[in-house]
């Protein structure tokens, strides 16, 4: 597995973002119609509860949807309300001493559909370095000011009225200049589901506030983060993820009066924070630094550093591949220059081998139609009782509606809902229609598909699945 990490500086929406826009929109098209978006809130609807909530954005939000070409759907996606559920399992923390302030979060997810954005900007006036979500939401970032934050899954499954999380962040880092004007923003403004976002500013003060769409916000003077809110509520997930473990971990770290901000870093590199299951989707991507005094940013794996300055940011590339052993960058990526409408350029990714012809056409005659069973569409919930997902690539099936916690953990192949059985039938359809996975032809398709997933053409990856799920 590998992600490339992309550094990209835009004052103002326009032709580079336009650029990702049309990189990653057909992977969140299907991702917003497979979790089923399109029944959600019209556009209407949406941009009315943005003015209402948070007029600052209107502007940019006019603007990206003038980029998309007035694609109505990607507006709603991009509006970020009541979108698809989804959720991220993070760890985070912020120190504050005499000597220095620091906010370090860990982000765990699969990383083979995740953006990998590194989004450098000044849309409100304010310059703001962030790790994108949702193309122009916010995982974590740092706005010039010196205030800081990070989000992670608050561990429950209530699904409400509101914004999407990453949006709220961002309108935090465009419009807030501390910690008390971030407070009262996520105070005010609806979230759709409940996430811990951890905050730091300049000055020092570091709280973290629990937001919920059936509840008020709760403040905590403790700027620690894992994944559940007070006593968890949602068992399966609080065991798989060690919520409870790495919250305690943080605590016993942030008690020492010796510890400082290299050693909270270390701490968030080693295990139970540090986690490498990435084939279920609870894999450390990056480590997260944040320096509000310095206004810098930093981006840690366990064999390198990425620094940037929000005053002296430069656009660049990582590769990061990831496995049992954990995250390596293999070497830099130095690209902007030479592709300045950024992507990932091909020339400058590994490949495997040269992508030839197939060297025979598949025989009509021999296609077999996939299992009627196959083909039963599982029905879906009631609107109130959403499917839930991860955002990119779920790590678990579960639903609000049946509860069922048994697949916990196993791989999850279409991000459609489906029985695993059901998606074994497809597969082993799809693998006897073709003439079967281990033909010569087949694994040049897939190293065809590891190259389109490399320049980040998501889609790809699950056509990559089905030629591998057998071997």
């Amino acid at each position: 597995m590998q992600l490339v990490f992309n550094a990209v500086s835009e004052a103002q929406p326009g032709p580079k973002w336009q650029a990702l826009f049309q990189q990653y929109w057909p992977a969140y098209r299907a991702w917003f119609i497979q979790r089923g978006g399109e029944q959600g809130p019209s556009l209407t609807e949406a941009e009315r509860a943005l003015r209402q909530h948070m007029p600052e954005l209107v502007p940019t939000f006019e603007r990206l949807v003038e980029l998309t070409g007035g694609d109505e759907l990607a507006a709603r996606l991009l509006s970020m309300y009541q979108p698809p559920a989804y959720l991220i399992s993070c760890s985070q923390a912020a120190l504050v001493t005499a000597q220095e302030r620091v906010l370090v979060r860990n982000y765990d997810l699969d990383p083979k559909l995740n953006e990998g954005l590194i989004l450098h900007s000044q849309w409100s006036g304010r310059p703001v370095i962030a790790t994108s979500e949702f193309l122009w939401g916010v995982a974590d970032g740092i706005n010039a000011d010196g205030l800081a934050l990070s989000l992670a899954f608050g561990g429950r499954r209530v699904v409400g009225e509101g914004f999407g999380i990453p949006l709220i962040l961002r309108y935090v880092l465009e419009v807030c200049a501390d910690v008390k004007s971030a407070i009262a923003v996520l105070q005010r403004v609806p979230s759709h589901m409940a996430y811990n976002v951890t905050l730091l500013d300049r000055q020092g003060e570091a709280v973290t506030v629990q937001v919920a769409p059936d509840q008020a916000a709760v403040v905590l003077d403790t700027p620690v983060a894992t994944n559940h809110q007070g006593t968890p509520e949602w068992a399966e997930h609080a065991r798989f993820t060690a919520t409870l473990e790495r919250e305690q971990h943080l605590h016993d770290h942030l008690a020492s009066e010796q510890l400082d901000g290299e050693g909270l870093i270390n701490a968030f590199t080693r295990s139970p924070l540090y986690n490498t299951d990435y084939q279920r989707g609870f894999g450390t991507l990056y480590t997260a630094v944040y320096r509000p005094q310095q206004g810098h940013a930093e981006w840690h794996w366990p064999n390198a550093v990425w620094r940037q300055d929000l005053h002296d940011f430069k656009e660049d590339q990582r590769l990061i591949k990831y496995s049992a052993a954990g995250a390596k960058m293999t070497r830099p990526i130095v690209s902007p220059a030479a592709s300045p409408a950024v992507g990932r350029p091909v020339s400058s990714l590994p490949r495997r081998r040269k992508v030839r012809e197939f060297p025979t056409r598949l025989n009509p005659t021999r296609l077999t139609p996939i299992p009627a069973a196959a083909r039963t569409q599982r029905p879906q919930p009631a609107q109130q009782e959403p499917s839930y997902g991860y955002q990119y690539a779920d790590y678990s099936r579960w639903t609000q509606s049946d509860g069922d916690y048994s697949h916990w953990g196993q791989p999850y192949w279409t991000q459609s809902g489906e029985d695993d059985n059901e998606i074994r039938q497809i597969l082993a359809g799809l693998r006897q229609s073709l003439g079967g996975a281990r033909q010569p032809w087949s694994g040049r398709l897939l190293d065809w598909c590891n190259e389109a997933e490399q320049r980040g053409e998501i889609p790809w990856h699950t056509l990559g699945h089905v030629f591998t799920a057998s071997y």
